[in-house]
């Protein structure tokens, strides 16, 4: 007898276990995919930045070669603000732009330094090697509208005569600093929210509010519609991470941009936690309902 009623226990909790599976793989998903850049942009935004040891001139290219990296931006960040003089920045990051054959990693830094940066690039758009004049366009178009003030610098550069590669990367920027009408928004999107997460964001309300009550309606009335509500902990919770990745989103977004993919896919998760919760109570007002 006890034996009997502890497999019904264990397999009362497997039915309401089961059907957060979607959610569970959506999360393991991202976790592993994401989580250590999560981490990094966490750690970066707390206004944790990288370390860095040495002659400032040698550290701050070190922060340059590591490319996109949250927290070697905001080491890059205090490297723009300290008393290094300019001169020197400026000398670092031309010696870097034309180390690379193909894009720079310092071009990508720089890109995720975001506003902070956008002075010196500016000044680097009118400077005499295309290599560096491109990297510096290519930076500003990962920028994206913080980098409204460089604006009058790029259109210029775009209208260089004979183009070059520098003209033809201050022109893509254009678009990424200053989308024009409805479709250069809908480019600037496409081009800078990869599309897994989206993809999760808009599946997250179909699954929540088509799929999963029309799959319930088609149960046996005859079971007992408690077998599938989750522990009073488990909305509790799931609603807690939502929010956890919702402000994180909401916060770097609100920032000076460097870190746009991780906040999508912190937005991606969010939106399927919120929906864990919101689904979990809907289960439990509805099996309230149904008790006799």
């Amino acid at each position: 007898m006890a034996r009997s009623k502890a497999r019904k226990g264990s397999h009362e909790e497997l039915a309401w276990f089961l059907i957060w599976v979607p959610f569970l793989v959506v999360g393991l998903f991202v976790g592993i995919d994401e989580g250590p850049d999560f981490v990094r942009a966490a750690l970066a935004r707390m206004g944790s930045a990288a370390s860095v040891s040495g002659e400032p001139r040698v550290a701050f290219g070190r922060l340059l070669d590591k490319g996109s990296d949250p927290r070697a931006a905001v080491a890059v960040r205090r490297f723009l603000d300290s008393d290094l003089p300019k001169d020197a920045v400026r000398g670092v990051v031309v010696e870097r732009f034309q180390k690379w054959t193909s894009r720079t990693p310092a071009s990508y830094q720089l890109g995720m330094v975001g506003a902070r940066a956008v002075p010196l690039l500016t000044d680097l758009l009118e400077h005499d090697k295309e290599r560096v004049r491109q990297q510096a366009a290519l930076a500003l178009g990962d920028i994206g509208l913080a980098a409204v003030p460089a604006l009058p610098a790029l259109e210029k550069l775009a209208g260089r005569s004979p183009p070059d590669l520098s003209s033809r990367a201050a022109t893509n920027a254009l678009g990424d600093v200053a989308p024009a009408g409805v479709r250069g928004w809908l480019w600037k999107f496409w081009y800078e929210i990869p599309f897994l997460p989206l993809f999760v964001i808009v599946l997250a309300p179909l699954v929540i509010g088509v799929l999963y009550p029309r799959l319930l309606a088609q149960r046996d009335p005859r079971e007992n519609p408690l077998d599938l509500v989750p522990p009073a902990w488990f909305p509790v919770s799931v609603g807690f991470f939502a929010a956890i990745f919702f402000a994180f989103a909401l916060f770097d977004l609100c920032g000076e941009r460097f870190t746009v993919e991780a906040d999508v896919w912190a937005l991606a998760l969010g939106a399927w936690c919120a929906g864990a919760c919101s689904f979990s109570i809907w289960l439990g007002r509805r099996a309230a309902g149904r008790k006799p």
